[in-house]
């Protein structure tokens, strides 16, 4: 951290393919810093495989703690070069 105070970071995710080209992803992440509140967030994704080099992602979720509720929309696009 750039305060020089150390961070804590997590990730927890699990996924289940819908079909070959369909699978959906459900996780949680956050930080903390000592003697501050931990920001966490929870989403869920579908991802749709278009092809063998092309993925799109779509992306919902929101803060799971106190002020840090915010929601959330994300769309995503991977391509393998």
């Amino acid at each position: 951290a750039e305060s020089g105070r150390p961070e804590y970071i997590y990730t927890l995710s699990t996924d289940q393919s819908l079909s070959d080209k369909v699978k959906i992803v459900v996780e949680t992440y956050g930080f903390a810093q000592p003697h501050h509140h931990a920001q966490n967030t929870a989403d869920l994704a579908l991802l749709f495989l278009v092809s063998n080099d092309l993925q799109l992602d779509f992306i919902a979720g929101s803060g799971i703690m106190h002020a840090y509720a915010e929601k959330f929309v994300e769309l995503g696009l991977s391509l393998r070069i």
